[in-house]
């Protein structure tokens, strides 16, 4: 912390934050203990065309009263393109309280 209370990471430049960010988060985002060099958890769960990964969105939401509070989310990556597309396509639709919500993809993070 420097003298002003900001930490190594908050004193630096907007470019040198994003370096960080994308070199340490998966898609400059996301905190994966399965990526772990030490340590590292197990997949939730795993098929030969794809796996599920809990993880940290460390970008933080903002609730109604104004507080930022950071989520923990699964990611699935998949094998396919095609079956992404339609399981994308699939929960277009449904209801967030009864299916596990889809809050990005790869084509909104612009990668891959």
């Amino acid at each position: 912390v420097d003298e002003d209370g900001r930490t190594a990471y908050e004193a630096q430049t907007p470019e040198i934050r994003k370096y960080i960010l994308d070199t340490t988060l998966f898609c400059g985002r996301f905190e994966v203990p399965s990526f772990r060099k030490h340590y590292p958890s197990k997949p939730e769960h795993a098929t030969p065309t794809s796996i599920v990964l809990r993880a940290t969105d460390k970008f933080p939401e903002t609730k109604k009263n104004g507080a930022k509070t950071l989520r923990d989310v699964v990611l699935k990556l998949m094998k396919s393109e095609d079956q992404f597309n339609r399981e994308i396509e699939k929960r277009i639709g449904l209801d967030p309280s009864l299916v596990v919500e889809v809050i990005c993809t790869s084509d909104d993070l612009g990668t891959f």
